[in-house]
Parts: structure tokens; C-alpha cells; sequence
């Protein structure tokens, strides 16, 4: 039986390393197990910024290039405080 999977998807702006982990629902709970998961793969936080694509929760607008208009209640949640 075939069902649809959502797909949680990284990579690494500077050297292309990528991450890719499918889930059966698009649920919080797999955003984020998505998210624990890619950064064990990656050995930490990358350091600077993460952006998201096209994820609705987080960018309401993408923009020229890289840049994105990003929620303001998304960015509050995924800010590493300092000295972390």
C-alpha cells in the first residue's frame, strides 16, 4: 500500500553536505525529531544561521537569492541563546 511521506531535507550552505529523513505526516513532533536527527548527522549546530525554504510555519515570503521574510513567532523558537 502506498502512502505519502514528508520529507525533512538540510544541507549545508557552505559545503553542500545534506540530510534527508522521510516521516509519514508532516506532525510537529517529526519536524523537530527531523531536526534533533539532522544535527546529530551534521555534529552540531552549523554555526551563523539556519534558513528555511519554503517551510509555511517559518517563511512567509522568500525573497531574491537566500534571503527570506521569516515569522517572527518561528525565529523566537529556533534562536540559540549565546554560549551554547
Amino acid at each position: 500500500m502506498w502512502s505519502p511521506a514528508a520529507d525533512t531535507c538540510m544541507r549545508l550552505s557552505h559545503s553542500g553536505r545534506g540530510f534527508h529523513l522521510a516521516f509519514a505526516n508532516q506532525a510537529t513532533e517529526a519536524f523537530l525529531e527531523g531536526h534533533v536527527e539532522a544535527l546529530a548527522h551534521f555534529g552540531g549546530v552549523p554555526a551563523g544561521h539556519i534558513r528555511y525554504d519554503n517551510l509555511k510555519p517559518a517563511v512567509i515570503k522568500v525573497l531574491l537569492g537566500r534571503a527570506r521574510l521569516e515569522n517572527e513567532r518561528f525565529i523566537v523558537t529556533t534562536q540559540v541563546p549565546d554560549g551554547l
